[in-house]
């Protein structure tokens, strides 16, 4: 049992992490003019007043919530911090190749479960 285990973590050992390259720059830049545009929109919502307006007001929030709300701004935000983007925007990621058992392990893996 202790064998089938250590060859099972072995297996978990060999196995390599993504590899991940970032383009912080352009995250940056994005994620920038992104904030710009929320500024803008939050400026033109609060321009906005009184009863009247308050349908192109929310119309105006809803727009400025929708801009951070964006796969490429979310994914920028991650780049920023260093984390892997989840939609892959901004990022180079070469996959891993995943090492696979020899025929003999699984035999043994077999052979050591009954």
């Amino acid at each position: 049992m202790v064998a089938l285990a250590e060859k099972g973590m072995a297996l978990f050992a060999a196995q390599k992490a993504d590899d991940v390259e970032f383009d912080v720059e352009a995250a940056t830049a994005f994620k920038d003019s992104a904030d710009a545009k929320f500024a803008a929109l939050e400026a033109e919502a609060a321009a906005l007043t009184g009863k009247d307006n308050k349908k192109a007001r929310s119309e105006k929030n809803k727009e400025a919530a929708d801009v951070k709300k964006t796969p490429q701004y979310i994914d920028a935000v991650k780049v920023i911090k260093g984390l892997v983007p989840p939609n892959g925007n901004f990022a180079k990621i070469t996959k891993a190749v995943a090492a696979q058992p020899t025929p003999a392990d699984e035999a043994d893996m077999k052979k050591n479960r009954r």
